[in-house]
């Protein structure tokens, strides 16, 4: 039997935009967080504020690596509770 045919591709990705709007989103958010941290919300403890903020972030990391995962352009939207 003759063997299968192969086919070649080389096709890069180029990850900049992604990445541009993870640098973005990540300033956004850390710089909301610095502003919670000095001006509370009501009503939340600050081991709250810890945890909503480390949530957020890991968040954002998952969506940054879903986007790196599938050669996305952008950010994949936030998953909504």
């Amino acid at each position: 039997p003759a063997p299968a045919p192969s086919v070649a591709v080389d096709v890069r990705w180029d990850s900049g935009p992604l990445d541009l709007a993870y640098r973005r989103e990540r300033t956004d958010m850390d710089a909301r967080h610095t502003r919670e941290v000095a001006a509370p919300r009501s009503g939340e403890s600050s081991n709250q504020r810890d945890q909503r903020h480390a949530t957020e972030s890991k968040a954002l990391e998952l969506r940054y690596s879903r986007g790196k995962a599938s050669h996305a352009r952008t950010m994949p939207p936030a998953e909504r509770p």
